[in-house]
């Protein structure tokens, strides 16, 4: 059942993932792609949603594998079926367009495509400030990562100004985290603290 052999491999890739074996994991969820595609062209298989999710897996570990170009294509891939699918159970759909969003700016960041990166980031800050508004945001940090590293992006080209406004909402986020108790968001304040100040002296 090619159906199955499809989610076998998809499973192994992500285990593979998980104990950081990247060219494998690729491997596995090429082989896994190449089976839902070609049932999809028959017609014997309508899971955009998982496809998409598979796009997404193997673009996140060619990341990590450095294989920028080729991430960059997957991710692009994985956001046109999320986009189509936004609506059907749009909460969780929402939070993985959201993901795939974040990822492929950070891989645009990291092949010095600022300006598709900061495209991105927007978009990711924009479903991630809709689910907070609606308290449907289950990790509010995901927000003040979003907001600093988009905040660096901005610095890096030079736009002070813009880089300033997202620190200060990193920053916003990240001082009522921290009023909760949680450490792990100090050290997060503190390099959001620490990038402010450096672009308020430029």
């Amino acid at each position: 059942n090619k159906r199955l052999l499809a989610r076998s491999y998809f499973t192994l890739g992500k285990s593979l993932n998980e104990i950081e074996d990247y060219i494998e994991a690729c491997k596995q969820y090429r082989k896994s792609i190449q089976l839902q595609e070609a049932l999809h062209r028959n017609g014997e298989l309508h899971d955009q949603r998982g496809l998409a999710i598979s796009y997404h897996n193997l673009a996140w570990s060619m990341r990590k594998c450095k294989q920028y170009a080729e991430s960059i294509d997957f991710f692009q891939k994985a956001i046109f079926l999320f986009e189509q699918l936004e609506y059907e159970e749009k909460q969780d759909n929402r939070r993985l367009l959201d993901f795939s969003y974040f990822w492929l700016a950070e891989t645009l960041h990291n092949v010095n495509k600022s300006s598709e990166a900061i495209v991105y980031f927007e978009k990711a800050i924009s479903i991630e400030e809709e689910l907070d508004s609606k308290n449907l945001l289950e990790d509010r940090n995901s927000l003040a990562i979003t907001y600093h590293n988009l905040a660096c992006v901005l610095g890096d080209i030079n736009m002070y100004a813009e880089a300033i406004s997202y620190y200060r909402k990193a920053i916003a986020v990240r001082e009522q985290l921290y009023s909760y108790g949680n450490l792990l968001d100090s050290y997060s304040l503190a390099g959001s603290y620490h990038n402010l100040a450096y672009d308020l002296n430029r």
